[in-house]
């Protein structure tokens, strides 16, 4: 299981970039601020994955991640697809109340 905050540090460690997306026309509750966090290198969008669905992951990216020479493309999906395992509600901190 892996945090949103960590899974985005994990994947700005490996030298990607990271867009986090908030749809406004989204009914869909969420325990995160955004919707999906898209991967990018170059410009390119590699990978997509859902904040608030457990398994939804898009790693459409026209081909060019076999072409990414100098980074370590294996520990990206790795991380991502343990991301996109966790479930929803483990993915964020819970918030402490005090009373």
């Amino acid at each position: 299981m892996i945090k949103t905050k960590e899974f985005i540090e994990r994947v700005k460690k490996l030298g990607f970039e990271i867009v986090c997306y908030t749809n406004p026309w989204s009914n869909v509750e969420s325990n995160c601020k955004y919707n999906s966090i898209r991967i990018y290198l170059h410009d390119e969008l590699l990978v997509e994955v859902w904040t608030n669905c457990q398994y939804a992951i898009s790693t459409i990216s026209d081909g060019h991640s076999c072409y990414l020479y100098g980074y370590d493309v294996d520990e990206l999906y790795k991380v991502c697809f343990e991301y996109a395992s966790t479930p929803v509600d483990d993915r964020e901190d819970k918030e402490k109340k005090f009373f």
